[in-house]
């Protein structure tokens, strides 16, 4: 429920080629996030959920090695693609990495929201405060950390990266960010 199939480009795919002739690939995205987004609506408003989603389906795309365009979330998140602009700039001024085909290759390695939010955890941040600042529900905060931990626990038993982001239920992208983390 609330997830949707869409088309974006390869991550590997070079600039300097229209999108046109890019590889192309299928991810499935959540658009919905039930309970967790009707929480974020009504504690931080309608803009700050449409934020919160971007977040979401360029993490999603990226974890599945997709970019999408700012005109692929436009449709489907049915707002005009300046709109997207607009939130995306916001998004990057607040110190979110967000991932689309136009920023990818230069914006080079960097953390993802739910990166961000762990470290804020681990720098003794309250749950209510970190939710509050990165305009998630607490649900979605303390499922990062959870996660979180779930990977750091695998990782001191010598599991590997692939089998760590297999049994945590996430991409090894962001398995390897929180073993990042964790080494710092």
């Amino acid at each position: 429920t609330g997830q949707i199939q869409i088309v974006g480009t390869a991550a590997s795919a070079r600039h300097g080629r229209p999108i046109a002739d890019l590889d192309k690939c299928s991810v499935i995205v959540t658009v919905d996030a039930g309970s967790e987004d009707m929480a974020v609506l009504r504690d931080h408003g309608a803009t700050d959920l449409r934020r919160v989603r971007i977040l979401r389906l360029t993490d999603e795309a990226f974890e599945q090695d997709c970019l999408l365009t700012e005109e692929d979330l436009g449709r489907t998140l049915q707002v005009a693609a300046r709109t997207i602009r607009r939130d995306i700039a916001a998004l990057r001024q607040q110190g979110y990495m967000v991932r689309t085909r136009g920023y990818h290759h230069s914006i080079g390695r960097g953390q993802t929201h739910k990166v961000l939010i762990v470290e804020q955890y681990l720098k003794r941040h309250g749950l209510f405060e970190i939710a509050r600042w990165a305009k998630h529900s607490l649900a979605a905060v303390q499922r990062y950390i959870q996660t979180f931990g779930r990977v750091i626990y695998l990782h001191q038993r010598q599991t590997s990266l692939a089998e760590i982001a297999f049994l945590v239920g996430i991409g090894e992208k962001t398995a390897q960010q929180y073993l990042d983390v964790y080494a710092r």
